[in-house]
């Protein structure tokens, strides 16, 4: 069972090694708070669960969250990047992060909380749609706006209220999708300039590549995960995905055929399917 690390004393020697390996040296070192930053807090931070061996994602104190995946890529690395990291992490970390980026208490991916990986995202898909409805809008000047712009207006709206999380990633995404691809279909009528279209169909590749990290569970062996609580609408699974026995008919009672090999759990099935289905 892990350890739970003596957080003062194991960050006072933490910093005592690295002050003598880099060559200098302080008597009195003050503590490593959790947002420390620089080269110093991170090599106390994870030398500190390296000697207390907590490595178990799901413990309370974010700091704590294991690392066995590396560190997150930097914030003005390109969403494939992040997308690629993510796709390494287990499949628990992944259902965390599609039900519970809106809940500090189960915030755990290892090595970045959930709530920051959503913010991360939401941050940068927003920004580029709030330059792009400004540079609209600046085309169109007075003239009325047309569905299109509409729908640009509407997913910017929408992206800025789900930076304040209150429902789950993977609803706001199937939301923001939908949004932006109702933008994008309108936008043959000449109303938007060859470059916004692919300023908005690089968003929609984004979105995209999001929905298969949060979604996409084909060939996932999930019988070792407790799935309740988790929010599995809209998962894609086939053949070689392993549910829990107990849950693997109410799962193919509860999805919809969408390739020969593919399925989708359907968008009514209930957060509490177990009491549902009991």
């Amino acid at each position: 069972m892990p350890r739970k690390p003596t957080v003062g004393r194991s960050r006072r020697f933490g910093e005592l090694l690295f002050d003598a390996i880099a060559g200098y040296w302080v008597d009195e070192p003050s503590p490593v708070q959790d947002d420390s930053p620089g080269t110093r807090g991170r090599f106390c931070r994870v030398l500190v669960q390296t000697l207390a061996g907590d490595w178990a994602a799901g413990g309370s104190d974010d700091l704590y969250s294991g690392l066995s995946t590396g560190p997150a890529p930097p914030e003005s690395a390109p969403l494939d990047d992040l997308y690629a990291w993510l796709k390494r992490h287990p499949p628990k970390d992944l259902l965390d992060l599609r039900t519970h980026a809106d809940d500090p208490a189960r915030n755990q991916v290892r090595g970045c909380g959930c709530i920051e990986i959503r913010r991360r995202i939401l941050v940068n898909i927003n920004q580029r749609v709030a330059d792009l409805e400004a540079a609209v809008h600046e085309s169109l000047a007075n003239a009325e706006f047309p569905p299109e712009v509409q729908a640009i207006d509407i997913l910017a709206t929408y992206l800025e209220a789900a930076q304040a999380p209150k429902r789950p990633f993977s609803h706001d995404l199937a939301i923001i999708r939908r949004l932006a691809n109702d933008a994008l279909l309108g936008s043959g009528n000449d109303h938007l300039s060859d470059s916004q279209r692919q300023v908005l169909a690089g968003i929609i590749a984004d979105l995209a590549g999001l929905d298969d990290v949060l979604n996409d569970f084909s060939g996932e062996d999930l019988r070792g995960i407790d799935l309740t609580g988790y929010r599995l609408a809209g998962i894609r699974w086939n053949g070689e995905t392993k549910w829990p026995e107990s849950l693997r008919l109410i799962i193919s009672g509860n999805s919809n055929r969408i390739s020969p090999e593919s399925f989708i759990i359907r968008d009514d099935f209930p957060l509490n399917w177990r009491s549902s289905h009991s």
